[in-house]
């Protein structure tokens, strides 16, 4: 994982293209760059972020920073669907119950 100016990339090959992809990590922006060698879409990362910086300035916006969250947590497709279900119910987005379950459960374990 590539690091600029506290910003993360995530970067994939895929070998059908021959191009290589990347979008910044942890951020509820969508922000990607691209290129064709590694050292291209390094140079690309760092011109994404820097104009990503630059349009927030130019429009007045807080640049978001990294949001520190779990990612990827793998569940059984069951408890996934039970999930889903329940925080649609709960008019919530999954995320948001999800972190409402966990800090329920660390409070009342603290």
């Amino acid at each position: 994982m590539w690091n600029y100016k506290g910003y993360h990339a995530e970067v994939v090959y895929n070998e059908e293209t021959n191009y290589w992809t990347g979008w910044l990590y942890g951020i509820s922006d969508f922000v990607t760059f691209g290129g064709e060698t590694e050292e291209e879409v390094k140079a690309d990362f760092y011109s994404a972020v820097d104009e990503y910086l630059d349009y927030c300035k130019e429009i007045g916006k807080e640049p978001k920073h990294e949001d520190f969250k779990l990612s990827n947590i793998e569940v059984k497709d069951d408890l996934y669907k039970s999930l889903s279900t329940a925080a649609k119910n709960a008019g919530e987005s999954l995320n948001g119950f999800v972190e409402k379950i966990l800090s329920d459960y660390l409070a009342k374990t603290a």
